[in-house]
């Protein structure tokens, strides 16, 4: 008796991994987005709450406690990704990981990153002032993944 596969069971074995794979692989994808955006909202969220405690210690309309200002950015609490950087940045303050360009001017905003293409951003979060944040797609065709996908 021969105790080999036949090269039919072999094509079914592999036909069902394809058809697994292609089911789970845009899940993975989601999930992964999911994480990064979660990321970037727990920054965005500390530094609202580092803004809250500068204008209980400064006052609510002292200088320091702008979005401009480096007071904000570097009294944070949480570990960064990186480091914050005046050089090289159109705005105040920059932060660039993998995956998000961080930034602050008038608000604090997270530009999502994909491919390192730092030209087409597919969406964007904006922290509001009284904390909320938001979501923008930037209308980009190439773009994969928008707030939607990223579960806004």
């Amino acid at each position: 008796m021969n105790k080999a596969f036949t090269l039919i069971e072999l094509l079914v074995v592999v036909l069902i991994i394809g058809i697994l794979s292609a089911i789970a692989l845009p899940q993975y994808t989601k999930a992964v987005e999911k994480s990064r955006v979660a990321e970037a909202k727990q920054l965005l969220n500390a530094m609202y709450k580092n803004k809250q405690l500068c204008e209980l210690e400064f006052g609510t309309n002292a200088e320091e406690c702008g979005w401009g200002s480096g007071y904000i950015v570097e009294h944070l609490t949480i570990d960064l990704p990186g480091q914050w950087q005046s050089e090289g940045c159109v705005d105040a303050y920059c932060l660039k990981t993998k995956d998000w360009d961080y930034g602050v001017e008038t608000e604090m905003y997270a530009n999502r990153v994909i491919n390192n293409d730092v030209e087409n951003y597919p969406y964007f979060l904006t922290l509001q002032e009284d904390g909320s944040i938001t979501c923008a797609n930037t209308g980009s065709k190439t773009a994969t993944h928008n707030c939607t996908v990223a579960g806004f």
